[in-house]
């Protein structure tokens, strides 16, 4: 089984703060591209947006806390004790809530902060009818997951910046295009929090497989030849960068690839 050898410091991709800092840098020439399509009320709809922004994760967050089922030491505590020690080792100012929620089949987590207090939500398909097997990828999510809130990617504050650029790609027709920074900065992010995941569980890289082959058929795949799969010429080709230059998240095959390359995965 590999094992992995990161040390904290290093758990942020060295590209992030780069992306984050051309997204930034590169908001005056967003406002006058928004100046140019909506005239001055560019200006009004960026406001309101931040008012929205600030809102919804608020509401969002009752939301969650009125239809999912909280975390403790009685309820789900094999996961709970799994988020306890990983907040514990990452340094964590407070314990974030947990919430396991039914995804209506989908599989997936989120990390969101409302005013001052971060939360993550699991879907419960990404464990129930499931053996002590999926436990591993689970705390690798669960890692992962929490790599969002120690790197700060919940804050509103590092999210605000970014208001044009989401504003920007809501554009019809060409908001894809418009994107790309945030698209960028996103794939980065997500790689971060890779980091974090594998470790903070470095056994569970079968999280990933999770997500790419679902929990009913992911103890199947052979983990070396996916990670072949990730390596081919094939998956590391110009179509491949292509198809995923206008997406937010990472393809699972190249994250699987750079959880090996560059996370100093050992076997």
């Amino acid at each position: 089984m590999s094992t992995f050898s990161l040390k904290p410091p290093k758990l942020r991709h060295s590209l992030e703060w780069p992306a984050y800092i051309l997204a930034v840098v590169l908001i005056p020439a967003a406002l006058a591209l928004g100046y140019a399509l909506y005239d001055e009320g560019i200006f009004y709809y960026a406001v309101t947006f931040i008012v929205l922004i600030a809102f919804f994760r608020e509401i969002q967050r009752r939301i969650v806390h009125g239809n999912a089922v909280i975390l403790s030491r009685q309820q789900f505590p094999r996961i709970y004790e799994v988020v306890d020690d990983f907040a514990r080792k990452l340094v964590l100012k407070r314990l974030p809530d947990v919430y396991v929620m039914t995804g209506q089949g989908a599989l997936n987590a989120f990390a969101s902060e409302s005013w001052g207090k971060s939360f993550i939500v699991l879907h419960s398909e990404l464990f129930s009818d499931q053996d002590d097997s999926i436990m591993d990828g689970l705390a690798y999510i669960i890692g992962h997951e929490l790599g969002h809130i120690k790197l700060k990617h919940t804050s509103i504050f590092y999210t605000l910046p970014l208001v044009p650029w989401m504003l920007l790609s809501s554009i019809p027709y060409f908001g894809f295009l418009f994107g790309l920074p945030f698209n960028v900065l996103s794939r980065f992010r997500e790689y971060s929090c890779d980091r974090v995941g594998a470790y903070l569980a470095p056994e569970g890289i079968n999280g990933l497989l999770l997500l790419a082959a679902g929990r009913y058929v992911y103890e199947q795949v052979d983990l070396n030849l996916f990670l072949e799969q990730a390596r081919s010429r094939e998956t590391r080709g110009r179509w491949m960068g292509i198809a995923e230059l206008f997406s937010s998240h990472p393809f699972v095959a190249n994250r699987g690839f750079f959880s090996e390359r560059r996370l100093d995965w050992q076997a």
